[in-house]
């Protein structure tokens, strides 16, 4: 395993998952739901993803880590179209 490569895909997806997810979260359960807590704004949203975070509550390690498992499955299913098949055809004679 190249671990130069995987962290080359970890970093920026756990950036995504650390601050543009949350963004998009926030607006979207706005958009569909109303106000986030009687009026709280995003710097709320913010601090208690982190501080979900932090106790350990597995829904935000989630929203966290989506992006690289995101990536991770990706790559797993093209694999097969990268690297071709590795038993040949049968003879058809």
């Amino acid at each position: 395993m190249n671990w130069k490569k995987e962290l080359a895909y970890l970093v920026p997806a756990l950036a995504v998952g650390a601050l543009l997810e949350p963004i998009l979260v926030f607006l979207v359960g706005q958009a569909l739901f109303g106000d986030y807590a009687e009026g709280a704004g995003l710097g709320t949203f913010f601090g208690n993803f982190w501080k979900d975070l932090v106790a350990a509550d597995p829904i935000p390690w989630l929203m966290l880590f989506a992006p690289y498992l995101l990536v991770l499955w990706l790559r797993l299913v093209s694999y097969p179209f990268r690297h071709g098949s590795a038993r040949e055809p049968a003879d058809q004679t």
